[in-house]
């Protein structure tokens, strides 16, 4: 059944059944080649498992609970994105074919398949709730849907954000390339940040369509706009550019010019909407005091520790951790109290483009090109090493915990159970 299964020598049977239970499970879904021999190295700590695709993976399951996904949800083209709705038992996903579809985890079942937008999805974001979808398509649209209810709420050309498209009214979402989860609707969604022409800010008033806020602050493209936690300030920053700006999301006031030392690649807020952290293209990342009254203020720390592009950071659910995940294959969380290094997780062999805390804080896992999702605890303890089938797009925890998705480039999306698979 395409798995290898590892037994200890030193159990005794399953006094019910009568069988050995297996101490791990590697899955090899469609890719192990039955007639070809597993090895394992002189120590027996190491186990070398040949591919279909002429690459061995080396598994080290002395140390890490291997388990294969609990659901596979295979899709025609490539999925960027996907995400779990408020029931962790269902998820959404964005295919490049235009369609969202809903499905069901325990089954594995397609709910629904919702014709969006013609062409590639290249991104959606959830409201705060994960009720609403905003999506943005190749087409030069921008969608906001109700996909429990099928629904495709306002639908919106870029190129004249006062003329909503296909006769529906409603605010253009706008949504960056980035994975990680953001804010650009209010809790009470009533309030959307839109960004349309080239270099304008919108904050728009969801039932009448009208603008609150037009912040025309950038010379390019505003990129990644989203609200701090609070709902009190206003970010964004020019496509390609190392400037981050911060206004006031009721006045629309400019409080802060945040400048950078290169291109900004990604960038999180603390919870309690104290601190920026934002990452550069040279490696760097500033962390920054958004009560700081200064127009153009210095930042509170620098980060220089990577020896790699640092590709995402993320804060802890109680803002007392921040993760910086790199491309020299490290990931680092630091303690926001003293910026003193808490534990440096180091055991991909490749880009770390994603780093994500678990829901309750306690947990982190990370995703790399080498094909490996890891899950560590706090203390930088390995818990979890989970395969990912095909190319490695992006991951994320299911609002409770329980599970983990992660989506592949080829159009595989993969969820696996993440409790009770520790390490003994």
């Amino acid at each position: 059944n395409d798995r290898i299964l590892l037994f200890a020598l030193a159990d005794t049977p399953d006094a019910a059944t009568g069988f050995f239970n297996p101490v791990s499970v590697i899955p090899q879904v469609s890719t192990f080649k039955h007639y070809d021999p597993v090895a394992f190295d002189s120590t027996g700590r190491l186990l070398a498992v040949p591919e279909r695709d002429g690459t061995v993976r080396v598994f080290v399951p002395a140390r890490t609970s291997i388990t294969g996904p609990e659901t596979l949800l295979p899709h025609p083209d490539t999925v960027l994105h996907a995400r779990f709705e408020p029931n962790s038992n269902f998820v959404a996903t964005a295919c490049f074919d235009g369609v969202l579809r809903r499905w069901d985890i325990e089954t594995g079942r397609v709910l629904s398949e919702l014709p969006v937008h013609e062409g590639p999805i290249i991104n959606m974001i959830p409201s705060f709730d994960r009720t609403l979808w905003s999506t943005r398509g190749d087409d030069g649209f921008r969608a906001l849907v109700d996909i429990a209810n099928q629904q495709v709420l306002f639908k919106m050309q870029v190129a004249d954000a006062s003329q909503p498209a296909g006769g529906a009214r409603g605010p253009l979402l706008r949504v960056g390339a980035s994975q990680s989860p953001r804010t650009v609707l209010t809790r009470d969604k009533d309030l959307w940040l839109f960004a349309g022409e080239p270099g304008v800010l919108r904050a728009i008033d969801v039932d009448s369509g009208e603008t609150i806020h037009l912040l025309p602050e950038h010379e390019e493209l505003v990129y990644r706009p989203e609200f701090t936690p609070d709902e009190s300030r206003i970010l964004a920053h020019g496509y390609r550019q190392s400037l981050m700006k911060v206004w006031d999301a009721k006045s629309g006031q400019l409080l802060q010019e945040l400048h950078g030392p290169a291109q900004i690649l990604h960038s999180a807020i603390s919870p309690d909407s104290r601190l920026a952290a934002v990452a550069y293209m040279n490696g760097v990342v500033n962390i920054w005091d958004l009560n700081d009254h200064s127009s153009s203020p210095d930042p509170l720390k620098i980060i220089a520790d990577h020896r790699g592009t640092v590709y995402n950071v993320e804060f802890n659910p109680s803002g007392t951790l921040l993760a910086t995940a790199s491309g020299d294959a490290h990931v680092k969380i630091w303690s926001t109290e003293d910026w003193k290094l808490v534990s440096d997780l180091d055991t991909h062999k490749n880009i770390v483009l994603l780093v994500r805390f678990s829901p309750d804080g306690q947990r982190v896992l990370t995703g790399s090109t080498d094909t490996l999702i890891h899950v560590f605890d706090r203390a930088g303890r390995e818990l979890l090493l989970l395969p990912v089938n095909g190319t490695f797009a992006t991951a994320e925890w299911s609002p409770d915990g329980r599970r983990i998705l992660a989506t592949t480039v080829e159009g595989v999306v993969q969820v696996w159970t993440a409790t009770g698979n520790s390490i003994p």
